[in-house]
């Protein structure tokens, strides 16, 4: 059974025991594919070692583009095969952008890396591949 993210628990507390709100498996792989990006280790305490390590390399300097973008799928498809054990066969394809965000006159302006990230894997149950795509915004990290 899966759960929608993030759970309202208040539904359970609601006349005759409300249920949680369900979604598919796809779904619930995709959302959860999220909460890992988006993680550092160390930051849950039920497992100290779950999420991505992207977070070291949100404000590195970029010395080469090509190591950058290496390093960065290899922490994505770690991060996916030490905790989404619903897909198998994971290919990660990434597509950096810059994007120019303005400020008000007294902070002036910002630019951040947005990065497209695409998830390819078979998912183990139907045995079938998906493919899941996530935004992110590094500097500091985020999720569009």
């Amino acid at each position: 059974m899966n759960y929608n993210l993030p759970l309202d628990i208040s539904r359970l507390f609601t006349e005759g025991g409300g249920d949680l709100e369900r979604c598919s498996e796809v779904e619930s792989i995709d959302k959860f594919l999220a909460v890992i990006l988006t993680t550092r280790p160390g930051e849950h305490s039920f497992d100290r070692s779950f999420g991505t390590l992207l977070g070291d390399i949100d404000f590195e300097n970029i010395i080469s583009k090509s190591t950058w973008e290496e390093r960065f799928i290899e922490y994505v498809k770690k991060g996916i095969a030490d905790n989404e054990k619903r897909l198998k066969d994971v290919e990660v394809q990434i597509n950096v952008k810059d994007v120019l965000r303005e400020e008000s006159e007294i902070q002036g302006f910002s630019v951040r890396k947005r990065v497209d990230v695409i998830i390819h894997g078979v998912v183990i149950s139907t045995n079938t591949r998906q493919s899941f795509k996530h935004i992110l915004y590094l500097g500091p990290l985020s999720k569009d």
